[in-house]
């Protein structure tokens, strides 16, 4: 009977796990909708970095958390994405109050919630997702401590910032209205001012555990991870082109405005890799995806560097002929087109013998095979010549080879 009423119980706990997720994502997009609708947005940027986040964690959140409520990262996606989504609606009423609508009430309510909010996501974020990725558990049980910690750095920091007196680090002309005097709120102003070191170690922990993890990992639970790593490279990317960008003066330039996109859209791949991880769809394409990621970045980069070198040194030698930029221009575009495949086809030996070297080594002995065929006639020897190939190439339990007798 107790059997019986388990089993019974588990498809209405799934139902209510579903509804749960959905509705956490339904709130998320009804306050980024909410938030879009009279808000003083700073730039485009800011537009397409918050939606990207705001939609993708809780958006996928809602999806594993619905097909694996047993998985933690589902929800934890959930509360990064209602977290967010809750730091900006209400930093954006806050503004909206001020500039458009004073009359509006709970600003003062608002400000509060803004002002400790963020802490949520961002703590989730840089500990726990690391941690628990890709099955909901650490690595091995001695990282537990961590993920214990993490949860308790939160609560304790969360709790920090909401009873903090004096003014709003996000509002310094609203007061926090909750805010304790005494020593209660010196210990909570010491807590908030000093949570970036205890957050920083927590979080290159969690890293850690991740590349462990990494490390350590064979079959599936390696490509989950690739595509987790893939998205985050990106995202690393995109943040040092930023900086580049920005070293270089040219951070108001409307020319590099497009490496603006490259951090938010990495950002918004995490959460999506990570889905595609636990879920297990098209898992083993990241290999395909990687390797054509590597060969057309090289190929862009010695493309790019071709063309101007030669724009450049066409232009120094015909300019005492002609003004040389069109000529120029035009040599160096011709060379590249000609360049194209040949260069890509060097450059895609050269991946797939450094980062896919067993890929590379089926490749050479079908060709060498293929080439030796012209030439064999044999029967017996060819059959086992077959076999030996597909073995080294296919490494297949058994090998058997039917030939079908032509009339």
């Amino acid at each position: 009977m107790r059997h019986s009423d388990t089993t019974a119980s588990r498809p209405l706990l799934r139902r209510w796990t579903t509804w749960l997720a959905w509705g956490l994502w339904v709130l998320t997009v009804a306050l980024f909708a909410v938030a879009l609708s009279g808000v003083i947005w700073p730039s485009p940027h800011d537009v397409l970095a918050t939606g990207l986040v705001i939609l993708a964690f809780p958006t996928v959140g809602a999806i594993v958390a619905s097909r694996r409520p047993e998985n933690p990262i589902g929800w934890i996606f959930c509360i990064i994405g209602l977290s967010v989504i809750g730091d900006v609606a209400s930093s954006q009423y806050v503004l909206y109050v001020r500039h458009v609508a004073p009359s509006l009430p709970g600003v003062t309510l608002v400000a509060w919630f803004a002002s400790w909010t963020w802490f949520v996501g961002m703590g989730l974020a840089s500990t726990l997702m690391l941690l628990l990725f890709p099955d909901g558990r650490p690595p091995s049980p001695r990282w537990r401590v961590v993920g214990w910690l993490a949860v308790l750095l939160i609560g304790i920091t969360v709790l920090a910032l909401a009873v903090r007196p004096g003014p709003l680090d996000t509002e310094p002309t609203i007061p926090n209205p909750f805010g304790i005097s005494g020593p209660i709120g010196d210990v909570a102003r010491a807590v908030s001012d000093l949570v970036g070191w205890p957050l920083l170690i927590l979080a290159l922990a969690s890293f850690t555990a991740l590349i462990s993890r990494f490390v350590r990992a064979r079959g599936d639970e390696r490509q989950q991870l690739k595509w987790v790593a893939y998205a985050a490279t990106i995202t690393a990317v995109g943040i040092a082109a930023i900086a580049i960008v920005f070293l270089v003066g040219k951070g108001d330039d409307l020319a590099f405005g497009w490496v603006w996109y490259i951090a938010p859209v990495g950002l918004g791949l995490i959460p999506v890799a990570a889905g595609i991880g636990i879920l297990r769809y098209r898992l083993y394409d990241i290999d395909l995806l990687i390797n054509r990621t590597l060969v057309y970045a090289a190929l862009s980069a010695t493309l790019a560097a071709v063309y101007i070198g030669l724009v450049i040194a066409l232009q120094g030698l015909l300019s005492g002929f002609t003004g040389g930029n069109t000529l120029a221009v035009a040599a160096s575009t011709l060379t590249v087109a000609a360049l194209f495949q040949p260069v890509r086809r060097r450059i895609q030996n050269a991946v797939d013998r450094r980062f896919y070297r067993s890929r590379y080594d089926a490749q050479r002995t079908l060709d060498a095979f293929s080439s030796r065929l012209r030439h064999e006639v044999d029967l017996a020897h060819l059959t086992d010549e077959l076999r030996g190939v597909v073995g080294e190439t296919l490494q297949p339990a058994s090998v058997s080879v039917w030939l079908r007798r032509v009339p």
